[in-house]
C-alpha cells in the first residue's frame, strides 16, 4: 500500500507551519487515498513529548490512518555544492515514501554534497529541498518544483520569495542559491551559484 509522510519542525515551542501541514496532509488523504474526512494534526502531536531546540517529526500515513509518529533533535546536513543532474520524467507531486527516484539521481552527485534537479529543461528543486535564486534584489524560486512544500508556501504568502521559470542556462544570472524545506528555514542554507556544477 502506498504510503505518504508529513516531516514537521517543532521549534522550542511551536510546530513551524502547522496550517501548511496540515492542509497538505488532508489535500494528500483526499486526492490519493480518497480519504475525505479532514483529521486535525494538532491532537496527533500533542501525544509526543518535545523539548527545547529543533526537532524532526516525521508522521507516515497511508489509507488506514497514520502508522508512525516519531520525534528526533535535528542536525542540519553541511551542504557546500550541488551537482546539476537531468531527469525529464521525475514526478513528486506529492510526498510518498517511495523516494527510489532520489536515490538513483543521488548517484550522479559526483564529488557534490547535494544534485539540482532539472526537467524539461528547467530547474526543480534538490533530493530533500525547495530552492531559491537571489538576483541581487529578491529571491525567486522556480515556478516549477518537484514538490510545492509547506515552507515554500509560507514564504511565498509572506512575500519573501516571488515565482518564476528558471531554466537551466538562467542561473548564471543569480549571484546565491538558497536551499529550504520545513526543517531549513530563511537563509539557513544560502551558497554562491559558483557552487553549482553543471550537468557533465
Amino acid at each position: 500500500m502506498c504510503q505518504f509522510v508529513e516531516t514537521l519542525c517543532w521549534d522550542n515551542d511551536h510546530f513551524r507551519n502547522l496550517p501548511y501541514h496540515e492542509a497538505r496532509f488532508n489535500a494528500t488523504r483526499r486526492e490519493c487515498l480518497g480519504v475525505h474526512e479532514a483529521l486535525p494534526l494538532q491532537p496527533l502531536l500533542q501525544t509526543l513529548t518535545l523539548g527545547k531546540g529543533k526537532w524532526k517529526v516525521r508522521l507516515v500515513y497511508d489509507r488506514n490512518g497514520v502508522q508512525e509518529l516519531t520525534a528526533q533533535l535535528y542536525t542540519m546536513r553541511s551542504i557546500a555544492s550541488l551537482q546539476v543532474v537531468c531527469c525529464d520524467t521525475i514526478a513528486y507531486d506529492y510526498k510518498s515514501t517511495d523516494r527510489q527516484i532520489f536515490t538513483k539521481l543521488l548517484a550522479q552527485r559526483n564529488a557534490c554534497d547535494e544534485i539540482l534537479i532539472l526537467r524539461q529543461r528547467l530547474i526543480t528543486d534538490t533530493s530533500y529541498t525547495n530552492v531559491a535564486f537571489f538576483d541581487g534584489h529578491a529571491w525567486f524560486t522556480p515556478r516549477t518544483p518537484l514538490l510545492c512544500g509547506t515552507m515554500r508556501a509560507a514564504l511565498l504568502a509572506q512575500g519573501l520569495l516571488h515565482e518564476r521559470a528558471i531554466g537551466y542556462c538562467d542561473w548564471h544570472n543569480y549571484q546565491r542559491i538558497m536551499l529550504f524545506n520545513a526543517m531549513i528555514g530563511w537563509e539557513e542554507c544560502v551558497l554562491p551559484v559558483t557552487n553549482i556544477r553543471p550537468i557533465v
